[in-house]
């Protein structure tokens, strides 16, 4: 058969170093077909496809399965180097979402470590019986321990004088006494306490009078478990994080959109913003509010008012047409700005539904 140029299985194994089940497999998946079969069904390779394997070979170390080289059709126009550009190119795609899991895993393990290190105690102030229930297992299962609850503002202020915790996750809207007014009376009792506001309103008045009366951080409803980890430990372990005085020129905007919706990526560069020992002055501190509300997505726009300008609220669609977050959506619109509970409502409604779908 070597005189016809063809060559048995076996050499061709031998020559490009592959076993011969592994050939046997190629031909079987329809890559590469032996070029002759005998009766006896022994296999017979042209020399040339020898530079098939070898090629497969090459491929298979860049990433491809056996079923994209099998799919790849070469010719003039689509050359090895053209495929080789493309899949170079999606690698380094993969490689930066590899990198952003790797680095989201990494801060995740380290927060664990140290929790379960310190030992951290943390009480917890909600209303909401099942946003209490959740953050309560976050904080356990990385560690923590929970040393109390409490239901309103003023059962959070007294189980803090008397269980001395060393975190508090503490609501907004609440009875009794609400967060903000909890959380004067916490600092006026521990200026040193650590403080974690929660809100399903994310308004940069609320950020601005929290950050100002001692908050450590700002966490908008509903939120992933490692967003509440993450700035539970930047509370614990960090003191004096903010600029007094880019604080009070930030409240100082209070006509220019401090009422304003933000979502949590917006709401944490208001917080990097206060951390900033840039010395800003008042039109700064201006243009970098209008330029993140400008930035928004139209949802959130349409609920916000505008600098200086009056709620936008947008003509209803017809409700069959809607999937069930667009009229979720319509609803929100719909609400009267100064109505943060029912909003409070609605968003517990979804953490809860997220957190069961877990």
């Amino acid at each position: 058969m070597e005189k016809d140029n063809l060559y048995p299985i076996g050499k061709i194994s031998k020559m490009v170093g592959l076993s011969i089940d592994t050939l046997r497999y190629y031909d079987e998946i329809g890559l590469i077909v032996p070029a002759h079969i005998s009766d006896t069904g022994y296999r017979y390779y042209k020399l040339e496809q020898a530079a098939d394997f070898t090629r497969v070979l090459e491929l298979k170390e860049y990433g491809f399965s056996l079923q994209e080289i099998k799919a790849i059709e070469f010719s003039e126009a689509v050359s090895l180097r053209s495929i080789l550009q493309k899949r170079y190119f999606a690698l380094l795609e993969e490689k930066t979402k590899l990198q952003e899991a790797i680095d989201k895993l990494a801060i995740k393990i380290k927060n664990q470590e140290e929790a379960q290190h310190m030992k951290k105690r943390v009480l917890l102030v909600d209303d909401a019986a099942f946003m209490r229930m959740m953050c309560g297992d976050i904080f356990t299962k990385s560690g923590y321990e929970i040393a109390g609850e409490a239901d309103n503002g003023q059962a959070g202020v007294d189980q803090y004088k008397s269980l001395k915790p060393d975190l508090v996750v503490l609501n907004i809207t609440m009875p009794v006494k609400d967060g903000i007014s909890a959380l004067k009376e916490i600092i006026a009792f521990d200026p040193n306490a650590k403080v974690v506001m929660l809100s399903a309103m994310g308004r940069i008045r609320f950020v601005g009078e929290t950050l100002t009366y001692g908050a450590g951080g700002f966490i908008v409803k509903p939120f992933q478990a490692d967003k509440l980890l993450e700035t539970a430990r930047q509370v614990l372990e960090t003191e004096g994080r903010f600029n007094s005085e880019t604080l009070r020129k930030i409240m100082n905007h209070s006509k220019y959109g401090l009422d304003d919706i933000l979502p949590q990526t917006e709401i944490d560069k208001i917080v990097k913003l206060a951390e900033s020992q840039n010395n800003y002055s008042d039109s700064d501190i201006r243009e970098l509010l209008e330029k993140l509300i400008t930035e928004l997505p139209p949802e959130l726009k349409d609920k916000n008012t505008q600098f200086g300008t009056a709620t936008v609220i947008t003509a209803p669609e017809p409700a069959e047409s809607l999937t069930e977050q667009q009229l979720t959506l319509q609803m929100l619109k719909k609400i009267a700005d100064g109505q943060d509970k029912m909003v409070e409502l609605l968003s517990q409604m979804i953490t809860r539904m997220d957190y069961k779908d877990r």
